[in-house]
Parts: C-alpha cells; sequence; structure tokens
C-alpha cells in the first residue's frame, strides 16, 4: 500500500509542473515559429504569429461559447474569461470595468522573456491583438478589443479595452 503524500507537497508539486508545463508550451510554440520560418521563408514571423493566434482564437471562442456559455453580449464576462486563460499561461491580469466597457490588464506575462531567451525577433503583441481579436469577433461580430498599452512597446502593462458596439 502506498504511503500518501501530504495535501501541501502534492499541491505545491501539482504547481510546479504547471509552471513547467507553461515554460514548455512557451518553447514549443517557439520551435513551431522556427519551423514555419523554414518552410515559408517569405513569411514574416509577425505573420505566421498572426495565424496562429487567429487559429486560436477561433477555438477559444468556440470553447468560451460551449464551457462557459459566453455570447460576446458582455464585455466585462468576455474580460473575466480572457484573464482566466491568461493566468492559466503564467500571466497576472486583472479585469476593470467602466459602465459598459471593461479593460483587460495584464500586470506580468512570461512571454517577453521567454522570447528572447528563444532568439524570436518578433514581439509578442501581433499574437496577442489576434488573439484577443479573433477570439472576440467569434464570439460577436459586435464585440470589440482595442489595445490602448502594451508591454512590448515600453509600458508596464498591457491594456485591452473591450466594448460591444451598438448596432441600430
Amino acid at each position: 500500500m502506498m504511503n500518501p503524500v501530504p495535501a501541501d507537497r502534492y499541491l505545491a508539486w501539482l504547481e510546479q509542473s504547471w509552471h513547467s508545463m507553461i515554460a514548455i508550451s512557451h518553447n514549443f510554440y517557439f520551435a513551431w515559429l522556427k519551423t514555419a520560418r523554414e518552410f515559408a521563408p517569405n513569411a514574416t514571423e509577425d505573420e505566421l504569429a498572426t495565424r496562429f493566434y487567429q487559429i486560436v482564437g477561433e477555438d477559444t471562442a468556440r470553447l468560451y461559447r460551449e464551457k462557459l456559455g459566453l455570447d460576446g453580449t458582455d464585455p466585462a464576462k468576455i474580460a473575466k474569461a480572457f484573464a482566466r486563460s491568461s493566468e492559466i499561461m503564467g500571466e497576472e491580469a486583472r479585469v476593470e470595468t467602466d459602465g459598459a466597457v471593461a479593460y483587460l490588464v495584464h500586470t506580468q506575462c512570461p512571454w517577453l522573456a521567454d522570447q528572447q531567451a528563444a532568439g524570436v525577433e518578433s514581439d509578442c503583441q501581433a499574437g496577442c491583438d489576434a488573439w484577443f481579436v479573433t477570439a472576440a469577433r467569434a464570439l460577436s461580430p459586435a464585440l470589440h478589443v482595442e489595445t490602448e498599452e502594451a508591454m512590448p512597446k515600453g509600458a508596464s502593462t498591457c491594456r485591452r479595452r473591450i466594448w460591444v458596439e451598438q448596432i441600430d
């Protein structure tokens, strides 16, 4: 019979394993990007990253609809889902609201350092923007995301405004 592992040790092991998987997934992405550049030498890293994250954004929207019941009509709910997805990937994010507008604010992101370590030339903003915009528009054509600040451009946060355009 196995001796049970104390819960605190098991949780610490799970957290360490999760952080390792975040780094591994980032390394997989960067290896894919380098491979894609070899097979598509006329495409820029930003073009490849944008298309990659558009595909991921479409899948994200589908999962948000199926698993969370989101339909793109409530910017605060969308921002909370985006924040949770970001946290799962090792980022730190919070949601702020101002009436019918939500703001997703990232205060820490491991992608910046991982990108530098991998020797990737493009910055991560193109991919992030593609993911957020594609996921939002796939939920509802009236749902918009606009990047107001970006850490890769020297800001202290990545701040995105999320709102529903009122169509009459």
